[in-house]
């Protein structure tokens, strides 16, 4: 029998305003802390909180029970697959599961911080026109060696942040601001649950970048905007490096979301810039996870041209181009 049992029910809020979804696969000691920091929301509006187990065989459950006290009582549901359907199949799945006029997907490793609804609605309740918002991110490099900053990088990001939003609090995110760049995987990401189904929910055939082609698919139909303010933690574990066969995987899916992209408006002698950004793209990820891969290595498995990395002259160019 497919579809999903329910191990952890009854709960006290009948028509939430908001469903935090939280698929999860065998990693118990980080989903504890997103459960507790999804459940310890500071918002005046009622909500729920649902774990979908992806792992037939799992108690998670029986760990939350024992690690967060009043967890009966709480606003808090737990699913468990009857058998493991993939990664985006079950964000989808949470998103059925939810009751939530809103919802939300939290990652089993990542954090929201306490004020993250609170702040998120805020902004909606004065902006009726948005149906969907992003917040910024920060990240939560607990590896034994994090990727530190220096003070040129530090500026950069400052310089990088201003030209986003300027000195407003939000900006739109359109088929032009995704050609450039991804705002994230879907953690801090709210909107109502009907919109989200509307445009498909996340396709296993765009693995790992589905969720840069879902923004893709919500920013065509419905107004979507980044919130200025950092409310959620992406947390960075040695357990979470990525593979080169990820990276090659990564730069052929961001070669087809921005030739997508051209397809729904954006300046077609913007493709003139692909191989600019693919180089870009392979050095600061292979960096940042400390993975040996190459420009040109990803343009041979590809079969792809890919230049040399020119992070000054792609940076001018996107300032001209108002891609920030």
């Amino acid at each position: 029998m497919d579809g999903a049992e329910e191990l952890l029910g009854d709960c006290p809020v009948d028509r939430p305003l908001l469903s935090i979804a939280i698929p999860t696969f065998r990693r118990p000691e980080f989903l504890l802390e997103a459960v507790v920091s999804a459940l310890g929301q500071k918002f005046d509006y009622p909500f729920e909180v649902i774990v979908v187990d992806n792992d037939p065989a799992s108690n998670g459950h029986r760990l939350l029970l024992d690690a967060v006290p009043n967890l009966l009582s709480a606003p808090f549901r737990y699913l468990r697959n009857r058998r493991n359907i993939g990664e985006f199949p079950n964000f989808n799945r949470c998103v059925e599961e939810a009751r939530g006029e809103w919802v939300t997907i939290l990652h089993d490793d990542d954090l929201l911080h306490p004020s993250w609804a609170r702040e998120m609605f805020a902004v909606l309740g004065t902006r009726p026109s948005i149906d969907g918002l992003i917040c910024d991110r920060a990240n939560l490099d607990q590896r034994a060696t994090p990727v530190g900053e220096g003070r040129l990088k530090s500026i950069a990001r400052r310089a990088v942040r201003f030209l986003r939003f300027g000195f407003g609090q939000t900006r739109r995110i359109d088929a032009r601001k995704l050609f450039w760049e991804c705002p994230g995987n879907t953690v801090g990401f709210v909107c109502r649950k009907r919109d989200l189904q509307a445009v498909g929910g996340f396709r296993a055939d765009e693995h790992p970048s589905a969720d840069h082609f879902f923004y893709l698919r919500f920013g065509k139909r419905f107004r979507l905007l980044q919130f200025k303010k950092t409310l959620v933690s992406i947390r960075i574990a040695d357990n979470s490096l990525l593979a080169p066969e990820t990276h090659f995987a990564l730069a052929r899916r961001n070669h087809e979301i921005r030739s997508a992209c051209i397809a729904a408006g954006v300046p077609r002698w913007w493709a003139r810039l692909l191989p600019l950004l693919t180089a870009r793209q392979v050095v600061a990820m292979s960096g940042f996870y400390r993975v040996p891969v190459t420009p040109a290595q990803v343009g041979r498995m590809l079969g792809i041209r890919v230049v040399r990395d020119r992070p000054l002259l792609l940076w001018t160019l996107r300032a001209l181009c108002r891609g920030f």
